[in-house]
């Protein structure tokens, strides 16, 4: 692919779930369950909202909305918060690490990410999962072996559409243009990051949550299958 045949490119941005990751959108259907299980009024039309964005800030929209008032006990109030939070996440890891419900996008996506590291471009993760989380699924999927560097939504103080983990991730690498960066990932969320960061490139892809049009309507400037198209 031309984009990658150039001195422009420094830093390819991927996003997890449904970009690199394949987990058949087990962290939405998380998210849902645990607000249900708590009695939220929640419900399936709402999931398309929350693709790709810090998952405790889903959380708290809802918790917010219900439990927190100014006649409100404010430890009521956060021991909920709380409650919500590790119910959330133990069902998370149950899901993903328990059931073996994970795995990367596709077998060769190792080799396609070293051969473009290879050409003096940093790879770079970013997600809206809680960073533990984040930093399991890399280590069971051997992910260090092929990427530079990673950031979780916690990392900053406003998540995606905001631009701020790809600026961090500049940062690290010391890069100085975000026209430097190529954006990638399979939500509306992401294309919108890599358009508020200025990228060179936002390049949506189809193994996950979203489809075509709606990436194409997000202003994504390339669609491709899946991201080992890349190199291609």
């Amino acid at each position: 692919m031309n984009l990658l045949h150039n001195n422009k490119v420094k830093m390819i941005v991927l996003d997890m779930a449904g970009t690199t990751v394949n987990e058949g959108g087990i962290i939405y259907k998380t998210l849902f369950n645990t607000l249900k299980s708590f009695n939220y009024d929640v419900n399936e039309d709402d999931i398309k909202s929350w693709h790709g964005l810090n998952k405790y800030h889903v959380l708290d929209k809802y918790i917010n909305k219900r439990d927190y008032c100014k006649t409100c006990s404010k430890n009521k109030y956060q021991k909920r918060k709380l409650d919500v939070y590790k119910t959330f996440e133990g069902n998370l890891k149950m899901e993903y690490f328990y059931e073996n419900n994970i795995n990367l996008i596709d077998d060769t996506l190792p080799e396609t990410l070293n051969k473009i590291r290879s050409r003096n471009i940093k790879v770079a993760l970013n997600t809206g999962y809680p960073r533990d989380i984040q930093e399991t699924i890399i280590e069971k999927l051997s992910m260090n072996e092929f990427i530079d560097s990673y950031i979780s939504s916690e990392d900053v103080e406003f998540s995606r559409p905001y631009p701020f983990m790809i600026y961090k991730l500049m940062e690290m690498h010391k890069i100085e243009s975000s026209s430097q960066v190529i954006k990638v990932g399979d939500t509306t969320n992401d294309i919108l990051e890599g358009a508020n960061a200025r990228c060179y490139k936002s390049i949506g892809v189809l193994s996950g949550a979203e489809t075509k049009e709606e990436l194409i309507e997000a202003g994504a400037d390339l669609i491709l299958d899946n991201v080992t198209q890349l190199i291609e």
